[in-house]
């Protein structure tokens, strides 16, 4: 936030989740504000950033940027130019091209993650850093599967300078740890659904827009952000990835879009 001085284009909201580091002192002192959730039940990504998107409406904010923790702005003007292409566009939703960090850079110096070990096995040992993460969203069937078509990061461990993500589009939606919305219709859409507490609640959202008609807009043309992708639950290994409530958001999201994913992407 400093390096590039996000902190004095944005009103920055640190939501704390139950974090067992001193955040709050760091929050105060960088003149951030800061709300800490103790709940171990009931909140979630969805409940955490629909509190604050209330918050920021009810400050009268225009625009709101769901921002990972782990998740960095490459150069200063690359957040200008992102923000000033969702202006352009009057696009409600907005999203950019992410890129997995160089070693030197990130939070994890392992040569491969806990999050490449467990998702992406067949990563491990290979050039990924310095990738594309994120580049845009496709479906692809998983008849075996809750859901009949499974959302995934378009073109994962790609070249940053392929044409198919160096671009400018619509797409289907934006991935969670970098969303920029116009506040007014993300409440007016009713926000993330808290009932998808792991996994989905990015595409769901995005979808809703979708069949209302304004498609999530991608624009990774020249510009990208660092995702290191170490700080989430698929890397604690403490946390099995397929639980519960990961079970529960696959059943749930099959049961609202099975049937309409086809639609939306004809």
């Amino acid at each position: 936030f400093f390096d590039n001085k996000i902190n004095k284009k944005a009103n920055i909201i640190i939501i704390d989740d139950r974090s067992k580091t001193d955040i709050e002192t760091l929050a105060i002192e960088s003149g951030f504000s800061y709300l800490r959730i103790d709940n171990e039940k009931g909140f979630n990504f969805s409940m955490l950033n629909n509190i604050a998107a209330k918050i920021s409406h009810s400050l009268g904010t225009k625009e709101i940027i769901l921002w990972n923790s782990d998740l960095w702005c490459v150069k200063e003007e690359y957040f200008d130019i992102l923000l000033k292409r969702h202006r352009d566009n009057k696009s409600k939703i907005s999203g950019s091209k992410l890129v997995y960090p160089p070693k030197e850079m990130s939070l994890n110096e392992d040569v491969d993650t806990e999050n490449i070990k467990k998702t992406f096995p067949n990563m491990v040992g290979k050039e990924w850093r310095n990738t594309v993460q994120f580049g845009g969203s496709y479906f692809y069937g998983t008849p075996n599967s809750p859901i009949s078509n499974s959302p995934l990061h378009y073109k994962r461990f790609s070249d940053p300078q392929d044409p198919r993500v160096n671009c400018d589009r619509g797409i289907s939606f934006v991935t969670g740890a970098l969303q920029i919305w116009d506040v007014e219709y993300f409440i007016e859409i009713g926000g993330l659904n808290p009932s998808m507490s792991r996994n989905f609640q990015d595409v769901d959202i995005c979808l809703r827009s979708c069949m209302l008609g304004h498609i999530p807009m991608y624009f990774g043309k020249d510009i990208y952000f660092y995702h290191d992708e170490s700080a989430n639950f698929y890397s604690n290994t403490e946390e099995k990835k397929f639980d519960g409530q990961m079970v529960n958001d696959h059943v749930l999201f099959g049961k609202l879009w099975n049937e309409k994913v086809p639609e939306i992407m004809s």
